[in-house]
């Protein structure tokens, strides 16, 4: 039977005869044996190949497996603990292929040698072995509203010591040495609630057996051995480059219980990034049961292949139990879904209700782009889909506004003034509800239903900068065309953007490195290099980067772009007025609720515009909780002052100009929060 390129009408039948409920696949160890299940419904036979070496090439002993119903299971002796194993599966056209568990919980330590025909090795590990595998001693006991009380600090794990000492013992860009320079207590000192780390499965394009961190000029571009994770291998076992010891299959699951374990002791929660749109090649499942994974009719694909096909029921399943893992196991605390516009509604209403039985205060979000195979009325999608799930979307609204598109330079809010970006960010500062009470005078806000996408407050997920494009800072010093720009004026813009950022309702979401002005100077030994984009700007930092150039992209370079630059600490000006400052308006956000608003009914209640500048290119409201408690907000756009404005009763507290403590007007191109004296 043939089932490639067949109607989901087809599949659908397909899925009524041969689905297997049970949740039961992959390595189950039991009192005098090990069982372990593939489901494979077609296949003539499947043989299960052990090795006993991780290097081995050739199995150490091969066993019969037994077709039951569906699925093809074998038992096997405990001895086998620790070993690596792969399918050798005999199709009906009697074809073969060799095929990695998509259920293994850890793998063999993978190197894919620059090429896309390599097949990873399972590892046959117990994970009831409390010894090998550690436990996690404490759950997440901090009270949070998962839709508006986070604060989210995307990193990838690789880049929060990639640039420390290179002397040290302990392998750098590990969990381990995130713990040795005191990740959690950096985090809490900053008033982040949430780490959310790019993703940590086992991913394709990495040879996990030779990592060393890469210095400006060791990059060899697509084969640079740096990786964000966004090309997925297996969904349940995690990548091995991140533990001290790649070739211990239990090591990388110790050390990422431990390293969650410490996030919880801090009140930290651990979100993951998962990418369940697509995978480095389709070979991955293919080999297992070639046609039934994938989309591979859609006419619209996340990358150069067809995307997973999530609404058949064995995909489901496997995205469901793969997520269940994480949170019953591993005890993480979100998720954020790439490219999410690829996953049918059906799947995610499921996932969500379930995995939110377990943790009811599961932090999801996702990108909602209106880019998918599907209809766009069949999945999730920002500007045209809302959800009862507390399921954030990415705000490119809001990015889009203050700076510029993803991959992009040009001129946002904070750089120059522009009637239709300040009526859009209007609809921001509610948190882009579309049930918002708007004044009835001459007043501009955006109307557009990409602006204004949710009833819920909780679906909203702000931010500035991701991994995804140019750091703020770096969007700030590629936008720039005057070379004499001085760093004070550099930080203006950059704090303005912040406080833009943060007086917007909504969950609220930061790139790592936000409070050091994070850069990603260009490295032309790494990958597409001819992306980035080049810099007026004197450089500051004296990163030295190729060409003066700076990376929108660095997902295949060195950890000379990537790393965090700890150094920027060190100037004084970076240190008291970025650093210091945003730790301040962190806790100003999360010690009072005018910026955690959690409904529209609260929102509409407390949160009013004034009308005292009739200027379309200024926006200032208060939030009035109650007789004492009320914060007023107003942004600048314009070039030029305000002076006609009584301020006299108020006091600032932040102010996006540096040094500028007493408000007798309201300066051009800046930010105020103010509260009463």
């Amino acid at each position: 039977m043939n089932i490639k390129g067949q109607t989901e009408e087809f599949f659908k039948d397909f899925d009524a005869k041969y689905a297997y409920k049970k949740a039961d696949l992959g390595t189950k160890f039991h009192k005098n044996h090990i069982e372990i299940k593939l489901w494979q419904p077609l296949a003539l036979d499947v043989k299960l190949l052990i090795f006993q070496n991780y290097s081995d090439n050739k199995e150490t002993i091969t066993y019969s497996m037994e077709k039951e119903e569906t699925v093809w299971v074998s038992k096997i002796d405990k001895k086998y603990e620790g070993k690596f194993y792969q399918f050798l599966i005999t199709h009906p056209d009697n074809s073969k292929t060799i095929a990695l568990d998509p259920y293994a919980y850890s793998l063999a330590p993978f190197d894919w040698e620059a090429k896309e025909d390599k097949i990873a090795k399972g590892a046959i590990v117990n994970l009831n072995n409390k010894s090998r595998c550690g436990i996690i001693k404490h759950p997440l006991k901090s009270e949070f509203n998962c839709q508006v009380d986070p604060i989210i600090y995307e990193l990838h794990i690789r880049d929060f010591t990639s640039l420390k000492n290179a002397k040290e013992k302990e392998k750098l860009g590990t969990f381990d040495a995130a713990l040795k320079h005191d990740i959690f207590k950096y985090l809490k000192n900053l008033n982040i609630t949430h780490v959310q780390l790019l993703p940590i499965h086992s991913t394709y394009s990495l040879n996990e057996r030779n990592i060393k961190m890469l210095k400006k000029g060791d990059g060899k571009g697509w084969a640079t051995n740096y990786n964000w994770g966004y090309d997925p291998l297996n969904y349940f076992s995690i990548n091995g480059s991140y533990s001290t010891n790649p070739n211990d299959p239990y090591n990388r699951i110790k050390e990422f219980k431990r390293f969650v374990d410490k996030a919880h002791q801090s009140k930290i929660g651990v979100i993951l990034d998962v990418v369940y749109n697509h995978m480095m090649t389709n070979s991955i499942y293919d080999n297992i049961l070639p046609g039934y994974y994938y989309r591979d009719n859609a006419k619209v694909k996340p990358v150069i292949y067809p995307p997973l096909a999530s609404q058949r029921y064995m995909v489901r399943k496997l995205i469901y139990e793969s997520l269940k893992h994480f949170v019953e196991y591993y005890d993480v605390d979100g998720f954020r879904f790439d490219l999410s516009s690829f996953i049918d509604k059906d799947t995610f209403d499921y996932c969500f209700e379930n995995l939110r039985k377990i943790k009811p205060n599961l932090v999801i979000h996702g990108e909602a782009w209106q880019f998918s195979d599907l209809d766009f009325k069949d999945s999730y999608v920002k500007g045209i889909n809302d959800n009862n799930h507390s399921f954030g979307y990415f705000n490119d609204s809001l990015r889009s506004i203050i700076t510029w598109d993803e991959f992009e330079v040009g001129p946002g809010l904070i750089t120059k003034v522009n009637n239709e970006k300040a009526a859009k960010y209007r609809s921001c500062v509610v948190g882009n509800i579309n049930n918002y009470k708007w004044p009835s005078y001459d007043f501009e806000y955006s109307k557009n239903p990409n602006d204004l996408f949710t009833k819920h407050v909780g679906n909203n997920l702000a931010y500035v900068a991701c991994h995804d494009g140019g750091t703020l800072w770096d969007r700030i010093i590629t936008e720039s065309l005057n070379k004499d720009m001085k760093m004070k004026d550099l930080l203006d813009q950059y704090r303005q953007a912040l406080i833009l950022q943060i007086t917007t309702q909504g969950r609220q979401f930061f790139l790592a490195g936000t409070e050091l002005a994070q850069s990603k100077p260009a490295d032309k030994s790494g990958q597409d290099f001819h992306k980035s984009f080049y810099s007026y700007v004197k450089d500051y930092f004296e990163l030295n980067p190729d060409e003066n150039k700076f990376h929108f992209n660095s997902y295949k370079t060195t950890d000379y772009t990537n790393g965090l630059k700890w150094n920027n600490l060190e100037n004084p000006l970076i240190k008291k007025e970025l650093y210091l400052w945003f730790i301040r308006l962190l806790k100003f956000r999360q010690s009072t609720k005018y910026f955690r608003l959690n409904s529209s009914d609260e929102i509409n209640k407390y949160l009013k515009f004034n009308c005292e500048i009739k200027d379309q290119n200024v926006v200032d409201y208060s939030i009035k909780l109650n007789e004492n408690e009320e914060v007023r907000v107003i942004h600048n756009f314009n070039q030029y002052n305000y002076k006609t404005i009584d301020l006299k009763k108020y006091k600032a507290l932040f102010c996006s100009k540096i040094g500028i403590f007493n408000i007798k007007e309201i300066l051009g191109h800046c930010s105020y929060i103010l509260i009463k004296k």
